[in-house]
């Protein structure tokens, strides 16, 4: 369910479910009231069969929601053990790069072109000390 927010609304609604919030979705550019799914697949199967299927409140990031996650699945599920991980851009984060390589786990996580920070990956021609590897701009 999508709804259009040109001003604040004075209607008076109770919800049912008091964890749900507001949230931005940009592949549709518009706000949207509850949750999204946050799912860990098996890329390695034929299947792709989904591991860990999480709802996470409509306004939280992408990267928060995989850290939220991967803390989750990694106390629930001590006995299954990852060595790769393949993320889209919006996890391209120091941080998330370092909890990888701590559990020794290769990340393969997509170039963040529209860092905002000083320090973003893609703005680095230099050789980035923990994976061992180049990141080089293409133009």
């Amino acid at each position: 369910m999508y709804l259009r927010l040109s001003k604040p609304s004075r209607c008076y609604r109770i919800y049912s479910q008091p964890d749900c919030d507001m949230g931005w979705d940009s592949y549709r550019n518009r706000y949207f009231f509850g949750y999204h799914l946050y799912t860990f697949v098996a890329a390695d199967s034929p299947y792709d069969l989904p591991l860990y299927p999480r709802l996470q409140r409509a306004s939280r990031h992408d990267a928060t929601s995989w850290v939220v996650s991967a803390r989750e699945f990694v106390e629930r599920f001590r006995e299954y053990t990852w060595d790769k991980a393949i993320l889209d851009a919006a996890h391209d984060a120091l941080p998330i790069y370092q909890y990888l390589l701590s559990r020794k786990v290769k990340p393969f996580i997509d170039l963040n072109l529209r860092s905002t920070g000083s320090k973003g990956f893609a703005r680095m021609t230099s050789r980035f000390p923990l994976l061992g590897f180049r990141f080089v701009k293409r133009g």
